[in-house]
């Protein structure tokens, strides 16, 4: 896949809640659009990510949006909010497998187009220091 913008575009004709499953969309607002697709994509769809890509990212500090490296330390995250889950509660913390490294203008850019980290609050956008998160981030892709 290449790296950087433009971003190639994706056709979704229905977004799913489940990419896995036949379930809900998220609605008009959403279907029947071309979306950029992620560089941590699979090549497939824009809903399942390559864990080969992410941890590619993780490793050699790219953007998970656009594949083009993260020069600052400041990085964006996607964290889980778990403060606002709808039901239950997360047994992990707040990082994930999917958490980063973001440049903050791509992780802006993840929040406002993506239909699944702008209608939920499962998630939440946020930013840290490369070197106390990409460990904890790497020990999620062994």
């Amino acid at each position: 896949m290449k790296r950087g913008f433009p971003r190639p575009r994706t056709f979704v004709k229905k977004t799913r809640r489940n990419p896995y499953a036949n379930g809900p969309s998220y609605g008009r607002k959403w279907d029947g659009k071309n979306y950029p697709h992620p560089y941590s994509a699979d090549d497939d769809t824009i809903s399942v990510i390559s864990s080969g890509r992410m941890k590619e990212c993780v490793m050699f500090k790219r953007c998970a949006t656009c594949g083009d490296p993260v020069e600052e330390e400041e990085v964006g995250l996607i964290l889980f909010n778990t403060r606002s889950r709808a039901s239950g509660s997360w047994e992990r913390g707040w990082i994930h497998s999917e958490s980063g490294p973001y440049h903050l203008k791509c992780l802006v850019l993840n929040f406002t187009l993506c239909p699944h980290l702008a209608d939920t609050k499962i998630f939440m956008p946020g930013y840290g220091k490369w070197t106390d998160v990409r460990d904890e981030i790497l020990s999620h892709h062994k």
